[in-house]
């Protein structure tokens, strides 16, 4: 299956924006903490509420980022394709998933789980280092698009 071996998932991981910011041998080394994950399209990613530390690297397809609105019904916040991340929140913090994330399509992920991450940061504290970065301009990108939305309808 594709992804399966440590050079086919560098292969994978340099299709994505994590290919920016590091050179070949930090994705291959980096590629080593990750597992190939699938969901076919409907299926969950992740779970609102769950508390599964996984962070999500989406190299194929499409998801759906949606909420329950408190009257049962789902809100669609966003829809992520490729080379987006997810699940950088319940990684760092360990904190419940705050959104569920269906597969719009069939999709091809590499995830992080906090066991690996947290080897990552034992064996490789420089390349952790830089992978804590990515994960915090992710996080900081997210949270000015949330504020910008925010003061959007709070101004109409």
């Amino acid at each position: 299956m594709a992804g399966e071996t440590p050079r086919a998932r560098t292969a994978l991981l340099e299709q994505t924006r994590w290919a920016n910011d590091f050179d070949g041998m930090e994705l291959e080394t980096l590629a080593g903490y990750l597992r190939v994950d699938r969901r076919l399209a409907g299926q969950p990613v992740c779970r609102e509420g769950d508390r599964d530390g996984t962070l999500f690297i989406l190299v194929e397809g499409s998801a759906s980022v949606v909420k329950d609105d408190g009257t049962g019904r789902q809100q669609t916040l966003a829809t992520l394709g490729p080379g987006h991340t997810l699940g950088e929140m319940a990684l760092v913090d360990g904190s419940p998933r705050s959104a569920t994330v269906v597969a719009a399509t069939d999709l091809l992920l590499l995830a992080l789980g906090r066991e690996g991450l947290d080897r990552l940061c034992e064996e490789r504290p420089k390349l952790a280092v830089k992978v804590l970065r990515k994960l915090a301009v992710f996080l900081s990108q997210r949270l000015r698009q949330t504020s910008g939305a925010l003061a959007e309808r709070l101004g109409s």
